[in-house]
């Protein structure tokens, strides 16, 4: 793209402009990614006639209804900092009314928050808008009660013709009605269109980066194998369509969520979870396939081979499947393993996760024992009874006994019992225990007793994480006394975690870790009233009114904050018979501010609860 980022940087370099220029391409090709990643830095390098370097500021245009809102967009951009937040704050607060001294100065910028912000804006100094670059990002996004000429003409009048402001617009042309005479509209604004000219790779690269930034396993995979991917991609697709890449793409992170639930992390099955979703996202979406058994030629299966009708003339669907994505490509052929959960995922949507994490679970095993065969390597006996049908039975009893031994000289942790007891109880359940090991559910139970004991709990700990992995009705109890065990451990840790924050709070010595922690804390209330907080309520009015601040804060601001903490309303409650209690007794004994203070305390707790 380098031909836009010398054209753009040339613009910006002119003295003095009287038009704006334009980026235009289709959706998801990566315009707003090469804008904010790439061209904004380098113009921010480039400096205006007056020997100032410039400050682009980008605005999305997307579902503005008004020009009004252009003009506070581009205000709300040029302050910066502490004021933007303040000045943004200000205008939900009441249309910039009331007592706003504690906002601070921009620039001698709006003096009076009273005025129209547009208004404001036209008076600002003219230094200020010759050093900013306007981009106006989402053209065709304009919401229906604002048209084209309005946005054209009031970007035109207000920055272009009258301050000779440098603007840039992106958009997607083939999105705007033609019926709305733009073509003769833009060109009395805009000077020159740049094409956006993009590559498969960049438009990968971008989706990727851009949309699924949140699944940091996806955005890992694809970063470990970004050339390989994208040249599958390329061998799939004659031309990219971007519709079917994107569907592909939210298959895969989601299926990636899943398996990241059921604590699996293969890379070898990362690969062929991308090619099975790849490739049969491409046959269905070309209407080649429209039900799930079209493809159980393939479906588990860790070998190919091309076969068909004797007949060269007749060509079946499996011959011209295998030719299509399997003869002369070595990627696919190492790689590729077809599961019918994916497929079925694909072609109706439905996904039984149980029976998709078994699946995976058979890959792996086969794929682990295939690995130890060929390298001589020693295959982990816990793996051997998970996938027992893929051995024998001395094997089989050899690893139980293994396994058996281990637990008994300590080697496992408390969590990894449970699972072997998930283990051991499908082994049961299939008749597959020798006399060798037939008192292997009770060694483990009294193993799990031991260790529950001497347990030092996780940071976190969910059962569900282990309901997820298909868990064994048998390990039911385990998993609840693991629950207790975290609840009540876990409780003592964040009970020292609000104390130490109560002491830092007298010693004004709070620090962003301690807040954090007491922000985030689902059982404020009672662990407040466990730390006898009655007796804080003597200390200084800065504490109390801090308490007040952390009340609003952490619950008031919060407008669904009873999904999370409804079930504190009854220590609320308590809480609130014991403050008012403290100041019925010492009436006349606080001082007017502090009970000043105990009182607004009293009505902080009542809005809380009430908003619970």
């Amino acid at each position: 793209m380098d031909f836009i980022l010398d054209a753009v940087k040339r613009y910006a370099s002119l003295p003095e402009t009287q038009y704006a220029i334009q980026i235009n391409g289709p959706w998801g090709t990566g315009k707003t990614y090469y804008v904010k990643k790439h061209l904004i830095p380098e113009v921010n390098r480039v400096k205006n006639s007056e020997g100032e370097h410039y400050r682009c500021c980008y605005i999305s245009l997307n579902g503005f209804s008004s020009v009004d809102q252009i003009g506070e967009a581009v205000f709300f951009e040029l302050a910066e900092g502490k004021n933007k937040i303040a000045y943004q704050g200000a205008k939900y607060l009441g249309r910039y009314g009331g007592v706003l001294n504690f906002l601070g100065d921009f620039e001698g910028v709006a003096s009076n928050l009273k005025q129209d912000i547009t208004s404001m804006l036209s008076k600002s100094t003219d230094n200020l808008l010759k050093s900013i670059f306007l981009i106006f990002d989402d053209l065709e996004r304009i919401d229906d009660n604002l048209s084209l000429k309005q946005v054209f003409g009031y970007i035109n009048s207000n920055y272009i013709e009258q301050e000779k402001v440098k603007v840039l617009f992106i958009s997607n042309d083939e999105k705007i009605d033609t019926a709305t005479n733009y073509k003769e509209i833009r060109e009395k604004v805009i000077g020159r269109t740049l094409e956006f000219k993009y590559t498969n790779s960049e438009v990968i690269e971008n989706i990727v980066h851009t949309i699924y930034e949140d699944n940091p396993l996806f955005v890992s995979f694809f970063e470990n194998h970004t050339e390989e991917l994208i040249n599958v991609i390329n061998q799939v697709f004659d031309k990219l369509n971007l519709r079917t890449l994107r569907f592909i793409f939210d298959i895969y992170s989601t299926l990636l969520i899943e398996i990241t639930k059921a604590g699996i992390e293969d890379e070898s099955l990362f690969k062929t979870m991308f090619l099975n979703i790849l490739i049969v996202s491409k046959e269905y979406k070309d209407g080649n396939v429209s039900n799930t058994d079209d493809f159980n030629f393939v479906h588990g299966s860790f070998h190919f081979h091309f076969y068909g009708s004797s007949n060269k003339e007749e060509q079946s669907y499996e011959k011209s499947f295998l030719e299509r994505y399997h003869q002369n490509n070595d990627y696919i052929i190492k790689n590729i393993h077809y599961f019918r959960s994916i497929s079925e995922n694909v072609i109706t949507g439905f996904l039984d996760v149980d029976i998709f994490i078994g699946e995976v679970q058979d890959y792996i095993a086969y794929k682990r024992k295939s690995m130890a065969k060929n390298s001589d390597q020693e295959i982990p006996p816990i793996d051997i009874l998970r996938y027992f049908g893929l051995y024998d039975d001395d094997a089989l009893r050899d690893a139980q006994i293994e396994v058996l031994s281990k637990i008994q000289i300590g080697v496992y942790t408390c969590t990894e019992i449970v699972e072997i007891t998930n283990v051991f109880l499908n082994l049961e359940d299939n008749q597959m225990l020798f006399d060798e090991t037939k008192n292997a559910l009770q060694i483990l139970n009294q193993q799990f007793e031991k260790l529950l004991v001497e347990w030092e709990i996780p940071e976190r700990f969910d059962i569900w994480d282990f309901k997820n992995r298909g868990m064994h009705t048998g390990v039911t109890d385990m998993l609840e006394a693991l629950r207790v065990n975290f609840e009540e451990k876990n409780y003592e840790v964040r009970k020292q975690a609000v104390y130490n924050w109560l002491q830092a709070l007298i010693d004004d010595k709070v620090t962003k870790e301690l807040y954090e922690k007491v922000e985030f804390e689902r059982d404020f209330f009672k662990i407040i009233i466990d730390l006898q907080f009655i007796d804080y309520l003597s200390n200084s009015n800065e504490f109390i009114v801090n308490i007040n601040r952390l009340l609003n804060q952490k619950y008031l601001r919060i407008s669904n904050a009873s999904d999370y903490h409804s079930h504190e309303i009854e220590h609320i409650d308590t809480l609130i018979g014991m403050v008012d209690k403290y100041v019925e007794e010492n009436d006349g004994k606080l001082g007017k501010v502090k009970t000043f203070n105990l009182r607004n305390l009293l009505k902080r707790l009542s809005e809380v609860k009430e908003h619970l």
